[in-house]
């Protein structure tokens, strides 16, 4: 049997630079404020859905904020929200 050597070499300065580049995508993951489209790719549920049987909820309506026509919902309570109308079906 011929006796083989493995190295490996470890390139600490890439590796430095991933493990940054991830803590930056999830700080810009944590999102302050949502709108129709951004719980929409959240939930993965379409907009028509989420108006229908979401978004007309009166826990919804509680936490909805409006400026001119748009309307904005404080992300972590809307998901929490969503995720106690979705346990009543």
């Amino acid at each position: 049997m011929i006796a083989s050597k493995i190295e490996i070499q470890i390139d600490e300065k890439a590796i430095q630079e991933k493990f940054e580049q991830k803590i930056e995508d999830t700080l810009a993951a944590q999102i302050w404020f949502c709108d129709v489209e951004r719980l929409s790719l959240l939930t993965g549920m379409s907009k028509r859905f989420l108006e229908e049987n979401i978004l007309n909820h009166p826990y919804m309506k509680a936490i909805e904020r409006k400026k001119s026509r748009k309307r904005f919902y404080k992300a972590s309570d809307a998901l929490n929200v969503i995720d106690e109308i979705t346990r009543e079906w």
